[in-house]
This record gives C-alpha cells, structure tokens and sequence, in this order.
C-alpha cells in the first residue's frame, strides 16, 4: 500500500467517526464534498477517500443505486484501485444484478488476483446464475487463499452436494468440521438430504 493510500485510508476513518451516526455522516460529507469537490479536482486522494467513505454510507442506508453511482465514479477516477471494484460488485450483487456484480468482481481480481472477497462474492453471483462448476472454481479459490475461514468451505459443500458430487461434499465438509464443528454439523443435513433425494447414501460422520 503506497503511503498516501494509508493516509487515505486512516483520513476515511476519522472522518467517519467523527461525523457522528451515520444518517448525519452522510448529510456533513454530502456537503463537504459539494462544497471541496471543484477545488481538489475528480482525481484527487482526498476527494476519492470521502467518496469512498460516502458510498459506504450510502450502502449502510440501503441507498444501492447511488452507492453504485458513486463508486462507478471512483472506480473511473482510480482504475487501479481493486478495492473499489470489489465494492462496486457487493452493490450489484445486493441490487440481485448478477451480471453487473460479476463483471464487477472479475474486474477486481484482474487488478489483484488475491482478493479472497472477492473470489467469494463471484462465486456467489456465479451460483445464483446457476454456474455451479464455475462458482466452485472461484470458491476453491477463495478457500486457498483463506483456508480457514469457513464461508468458502460452507459453500463448497452446498455446491457439491447440489451437483450430487458426495465424495467432494464429504471433503469439504470434513475439512470445515477440522476447526468449525458446528458449522459443519449444521450442513450435515444439506448433504443428507440431497443424498436421500438422489437416492445415494452418506453415512453421518460423528464430529
């Protein structure tokens, strides 16, 4: 991170808290921009920091269009910044724009292929599209870059056994039950069932 982004970042949240709750936040930085916004210029660190920090507020309030209008922006004026692509595509995906969330997302993991989030949330809109193989790529993905947080895990599991692909489910699931044992005996019955329904068989595994 270069060091006027860290500034940025620090700014963005002093700024935040320091507006009082967010309903007023957004009012004071609504204005602040209007009034700041023609002398820093569209490219400028600061304006993009309370850009940044607007369209999160916007987002809290569940103001989806103009969260995504903002970030559009953003994302025109700092092309390079993976962060907001990410969050363009969160919007889009609460907004149930799939399509949008996922060019979002993709975007996002050109400029840093590393972006865990992200690989989740495009395996999420990827499963709502019905691209069950295409959404299990992207949360293996995400698993191997964050092996222990359980969401991608959870999800594998659900994709799997939705596929009828038991063996795979079976792991996932034991590999989730290593160090969230109660997660992974809540999707027993996800897998169970779907056996059932398939008419396979799956032998509970005691935790």
């Amino acid at each position: 991170m270069s060091h006027w982004k860290a500034w940025a970042a620090a700014w963005r949240w002093r700024l935040w808290s320091s507006l009082g709750p967010p309903a007023t936040a957004l009012v004071s930085l609504e204005k602040w921009l209007a009034c700041h916004s023609p002398e820093l210029g569209p490219s400028c660190p600061l304006r993009c920091s309370a850009l940044a920090t607007q369209a999160h507020l916007l987002a809290g309030a569940g103001q989806w269009c103009r969260a995504a209008s903002v970030l559009t922006d953003l994302q025109a004026q700092q092309p390079d910044v993976a962060a907001h692509s990410f969050n363009l595509g969160y919007v889009f995906e609460r907004m149930e724009q799939p399509l949008q969330a996922q060019a979002a997302f993709e975007r996002a993991l050109v400029l840093n292929p590393r972006m865990d989030l992200a690989w989740y949330g495009l395996g999420e809109v990827l499963f709502r599209q019905g691209l069950l193989g295409q959404a299990v790529k992207a949360w293996e993905q995400q698993v191997s870059l964050q092996p222990f947080c359980p969401h991608g895990l959870e999800r594998l599991v659900v994709a799997h056994a939705a596929q009828a692909q038991w063996t795979q489910a079976r792991q996932r699931l034991d590999q989730l039950r290593c160090f969230e044992p109660r997660r992974a005996m809540a999707l027993e019955p996800v897998v169970q069932s779907s056996a059932i329904a398939s008419g396979a068989r799956l032998n509970p595994v005691s935790p």
